[in-house]
């Protein structure tokens, strides 16, 4: 819950920084976890993705957005398919925490904990406002993607603006 050096905490900690999510440029965020190879992601259909860290998944693992709780334990012990409501281009960064973290986040942090940190607005510099953004369109014919963002940023001495837009359509997976 607080900033420390990975070295000092004794359980295994994956981050992906918003680099490597550009890189690896997914079509979801479920499919950015599944390319760390440590985290198996149950995937029924291409609008689904329930990640399971160490055997245990939805009630036992705790999906976290900036501090907010994405499910607790009142969720159903099956595949639960949040993850993939957040948008993947808007992280600055994703903390995995394998192994039980209920100490610091409460029992239904059972398996682990997914803490998905997104961008902050940025700042004008000078004394001008900056205005900037980013998007792309993207098209996959093995699925029938089609998918759409983009995210525009206006900052002024003191006050900043990040907004973000997102659109993703899938068809079936074709051989």
């Amino acid at each position: 819950k607080f900033q420390e050096k990975k070295k000092n905490i004794a359980q295994k900690i994956d981050v992906i920084s918003s680099k490597y999510i550009a890189k690896i440029n997914a079509q979801n965020t479920g499919d950015l976890l599944i390319s760390t190879g440590n985290v198996f992601v149950q995937k029924s259909q291409q609008g689904g993705s329930s990640p399971v860290i160490r055997g245990f998944e939805a009630s036992r693992v705790l999906i976290v957005v900036d501090g907010v709780r994405m499910n607790n334990l009142i969720f159903r012990s099956g595949h639960v398919q949040n993850v993939i409501s957040v948008d993947q281009n808007m992280l600055e960064s994703i903390e995995i925490m394998y192994g039980p973290a209920s100490t610091l986040y409460g029992s239904d942090a059972l398996g682990g904990v997914i803490n998905l940190r997104t961008k902050n607005p940025k700042l004008a510099k000078g004394k001008n406002t900056s205005v900037g953004g980013n998007a792309f369109i993207r098209y996959s014919s093995a699925s029938e993607e089609k998918t759409g963002h983009i995210d525009i940023n206006m900052g002024g001495k003191k006050i900043a603006w990040l907004q973000s837009y997102n659109y993703s359509d899938f068809g079936d997976v074709r051989m």
